[in-house]
């Protein structure tokens, strides 16, 4: 009889280990998958935002305004790596919201926009946009001043269309020959040679493969100032 009580004695105190076990175990184990699937999540939000971060880095753009007496008018050249959103741009310290994505190497012009207020005498305006990534882009053509019924700007461009092509491009005055840029470089989409104001200009552009050079370009360009800011070349 003894020997029976020990036995069921023993087997009790395996019963009671093992209950206690499955115990510790339905407490303990969604707790670690708990934890487990917080550090998921974590590191998840790392990677997203690591990712972001290089994105970010990675957008480059460049706008154009095209200002009249009541609205504007923005060009934008993606010339970054990664696609880019612009969900805002703003006029000074006022914004309008916007959305429009733009591919890696390409431009799009933005709908007019219109003015919040009536520009007036010797009002300076700054143009810029934000990008969904969170980037700040301010216009290529510098601070806008409206006077005497029209708009100063401080900056005017040509624009040289020829993605990935080495060239020489110079860019010299219409009449005294006075040159503006002359260099070589890799030419792609939304190249820009800033000139110092309106008017027209020579642009000479040429190719060069080994030891051969061709001229892919050779004519006079007008900047049209109002309302143009720019004027686009495109090579053969």
């Amino acid at each position: 009889m003894k020997h029976i009580m020990y036995d069921r004695k023993g087997i009790s105190s395996i019963l009671g280990t093992l209950v206690f076990i499955a115990i510790l175990f339905s407490a303990v184990m969604p707790m670690f998958l708990m934890m487990r699937q917080a550090d998921v999540y974590y590191e998840q939000a790392k990677l997203d935002a690591s990712r972001l971060d290089e994105e970010k880095e990675l957008e480059d753009l460049q706008i154009y305004v095209a200002p009249s007496s009541e609205d504007y008018t923005l060009t934008v050249v993606n010339n970054g790596e990664v696609p880019v959103t612009i969900i805002r741009v703003w006029e000074n310290a006022k914004n309008n919201s916007v959305s429009t994505t733009i591919l890696s190497q390409e431009e799009t012009e933005l709908d007019p926009i219109v003015f919040s207020h009536e520009p007036t005498e010797n009002e300076t305006f700054e143009i810029s946009l934000t990008t969904e990534r969170g980037n700040t882009f301010l216009n290529e053509n510098g601070i806008m001043t409206y006077g005497d019924g029209q708009w100063m700007l401080e900056k005017f461009y040509i624009y040289i269309h020829a993605g990935g092509l080495f060239m020489r491009v110079l860019v010299t005055n219409e009449f005294d020959n006075i040159t503006y840029f002359d260099e070589w470089d890799t030419i792609g989409v939304g190249y820009q040679v800033e000139v110092p104001s309106d008017g027209t200009y020579h642009v000479v552009i040429e190719k060069k493969f080994l030891i051969w050079t061709t001229t892919v370009y050779d004519d006079f360009v007008t900047i049209d100032w109002p309302p143009d800011t720019s004027v686009d070349v495109y090579p053969k």
